[in-house]
């Protein structure tokens, strides 16, 4: 995800500032990790809650994929 943010940012394609971009990977990273957890994939959705929480993200999102994190 970080790499894609900086590749996006070397091409100077800027839709959104880098705030609203994190974000907006962060909400894709929690449905496909909600996706994974109804397919039983729980592994894939503990390498998605660790990767989304290396990144700044806002108190509300944390907690969010904290509590996907503690269900599985």
């Amino acid at each position: 995800m970080r790499s894609s943010l900086k590749d996006l940012e070397n091409k100077k394609i800027t839709d959104y500032d880098l705030d609203s971009k994190i974000l907006v990977f962060a909400n894709i990273g929690l449905v496909y990790a909600r996706l994974m957890e109804a397919k039983q994939l729980y592994d894939e959705v503990m390498k998605i809650c660790e990767a989304l929480l290396l990144t700044p993200l806002n108190p509300h999102t944390r907690k969010l994929i904290n509590s996907i994190k503690t269900r599985n």
